[in-house]
C-alpha cells in the first residue's frame, strides 16, 4: 500500500508562525497519518500535540482507546519535556508557577490508520475536538450537492 501525504501548517491572521501550535506526521511503517491542533490558550500546547502525533504513529497496533496505561505514559512524557523548558535558567517566574501550579496542555487530534484484513484494506480513525477527518469518494464530483455522501469524524456534533 501507497500512502501520499500532503501537508501543511499556517497561522491564524493575526499571529505569527511561532505562535501556530498544530503539527502532523505519518509513519509509512504503520501506515498512520495523525494531526493535533494544540489550544494556544492553554499550556504548552505544541509540546502536547507534538506528544500525541508521535505516539500515534509510533504504536505499531490498532486503534485501542482503553489502553489507559499508555496515555499515562504520554502525560507523564509531557511533564518531563516542558519541566525542562521550566527550569532552565532564563524562565520566567510566572511559567514555573503555572508549572507548579500543574496549568494543563490541550489539544484536538484526528488519528487515521489503514491497515489489512483478510486481504482487504481498511481504515479505523479516532477523533477528540473540533478537527475533522473527511473520507470523500473519488466519484464524488459536486461536492456541494453531494456533502451527505462524504464520511466525516470529530467529536464535535
Amino acid at each position: 500500500m501507497e500512502i501520499s501525504i500532503k501537508g501543511f501548517i499556517y497561522h491564524k491572521s493575526a499571529e505569527r508562525y511561532a505562535d501556530c501550535f498544530d503539527r502532523y506526521g505519518v509513519n509509512v511503517k504503520t501506515n498512520k497519518f495523525a494531526i493535533s491542533d494544540g489550544v494556544s490558550k492553554s499550556f504548552f500546547p505544541d509540546v502536547w500535540a507534538e506528544l500525541l502525533v508521535e505516539f500515534f504513529l509510533k504504536n505499531e497496533d490498532r486503534i485501542n482507546l482503553a489502553d489507559l496505561e499508555s496515555y499515562k505514559s504520554i502525560q507523564n512524557e509531557w511533564i518531563k519535556r516542558v519541566g525542562e523548558i521550566v527550569n532552565k535558567p532564563n524562565q520566567k517566574y510566572f511559567v514555573r508557577n503555572f508549572f507548579i501550579q500543574g496549568r494543563p496542555a490541550a489539544a484536538t487530534f484526528v488519528g487515521l490508520h489503514f491497515f489489512k484484513e483478510e486481504e482487504t484494506f481498511k481504515w479505523e480513525a479516532v477523533a477528540l475536538g473540533d478537527s475533522f477527518l473527511f473520507f470523500i469518494p473519488n466519484q464524488l464530483v459536486d461536492l456541494n450537492e453531494n456533502f451527505l455522501k462524504v464520511t466525516h469524524l470529530s467529536s464535535k456534533k
